[in-house]
């Protein structure tokens, strides 16, 4: 198995790092800018920031994933959501890799994927999303598609991650800006609360099945309307995401 995704990247499409870094950068320092913060102190602030992260873990090497991203999410929602793909726990069944029924070749067709099912199982296995077993069988390795099998490589979809601190970052920005404007922004909620440690776990439980409920609606509503054409000719991409909050401990006295 390879060690690194890197070298596949140049076989998919997709905005490089360099793009991507720029976008996310200035992004998160226009807000900080409309916070009231002046250049002088981003600037320190960001000399402080790369200073304490020196020593940081860090990816074993850049996993581009680029045009294959979208696809191989829908591989893997189909995988966790479809009834047909789960075994008898509710979790994503070990599938032979072809066949008519409850293979990963037909979970693929499920999907509605261009790329081939050999060239796309490919890519998940050296992502670290799925393991092959000796059995010849495919197991999904990772419930978040955007990190790898972490028992084996450390791999981060360094792309996926750029672009979901994008979109979420863009968010911030768009109705931080509106404040100023007067115009409307977007829907944006969070709650949070000091309680227990005790109750933690509960409350990932309750965000990890809830919010994946919410997504796989809002994901099934996207993919219906996906290719619908435009009657102005105009295209936007849009999104929508569930995210757990831990904002760090407290100390009650």
């Amino acid at each position: 198995m390879p060690q690194k995704l890197a070298p596949l990247a140049s076989t998919h499409s997709g905005a490089p790092l360099d793009d991507l870094v720029p976008d996310v950068l200035r992004t998160l320092i226009a807000v900080l800018r409309m916070c009231g913060l002046s250049g002088a102190q981003l600037r320190a602030g960001v000399d402080e920031a790369i200073a304490d992260t020196e020593g940081i873990s860090t990816a074993d090497g850049p996993a581009l994933l680029g045009g294959r991203q979208r696809e191989c999410m829908e591989v893997m929602c189909a995988w966790r959501r479809d009834k047909e793909f789960l075994g008898s726990d509710g979790l994503p069944a070990d599938l032979p890799v072809d066949g008519p029924r409850q293979s990963f070749e037909r979970l693929c067709r499920r999907a509605a994927v261009k790329t081939s099912p050999s060239d796309l199982l490919r890519t998940l296995i050296d992502f670290g999303a799925v393991r092959q077993l000796s059995s010849g069988c495919v197991q999904a390795a990772t419930p978040t598609f955007l990190l790898g099998e972490p028992k084996i490589r450390h791999l981060v979809a360094s792309d996926g991650v750029l672009k979901q601190l994008a979109g979420f970052a863009k968010t911030i920005e768009f109705n931080t800006r509106q404040a100023f404007e007067g115009g409307r922004p977007r829907f944006e909620r969070a709650c949070t609360v000091v309680v227990a440690a005790e109750l933690l776990p509960v409350f990932e439980r309750i965000v990890r099945e809830r919010g994946q409920t919410f997504i796989d609606v809002l994901d099934e509503w996207l993919e219906r309307h996906g290719g619908e054409a435009s009657t102005s000719g105009s295209y936007v991409e849009i999104g929508a995401g569930a995210y757990f909050l831990h904002l760090g401990n407290i100390e009650i006295k």
